[in-house]
């Protein structure tokens, strides 16, 4: 774990989830429903709590849907597909905007690491 993560209780157990297994996240109601590689976790929550929580890599891509963009290989034509495998369908509207904040964040990602080669 590179030790960020949120805590998730859910059911009867408690558990802690690593930002990198996150692909996305979104909410049903009072709900946080993460989707990971083994699959959804659902717990209670605060979704404005939840992202306080989160980092930059955490993309909007709809007013309760945030996307992980270190997990995020591909986006096409309406469709986020993840380093999984997993493909995720969008709006328009939505795809736009996390197509922009995706584009921005690997931008911002790729100037850091040319910088920090040059030293």
């Amino acid at each position: 774990m590179d030790g960020q993560y949120l805590a998730v209780r859910a059911g009867d157990g408690v558990r802690r989830v690593d930002f990198r297994e996150i692909l996305y996240l979104t909410r049903r109601g009072r709900k946080i429903l993460l989707e990971t590689d083994e699959g959804e976790i659902s717990y209670y929550q605060d979704y404005q709590y939840v992202l306080s929580l989160l980092d930059e890599r955490f993309i909007p891509a709809l007013g309760s849907c945030h996307l992980n963009a270190d997990r995020i290989k591909l986006m096409r034509q309406g469709s986020v597909v993840f380093d999984n495998g997993r493909e995720m369908r969008l709006s328009r509207d939505s795809f736009s905007r996390a197509k922009n904040a995706f584009y921005d964040y690997i931008k911002t990602h790729e100037a850091l690491k040319n910088i920090l080669r040059a030293t």
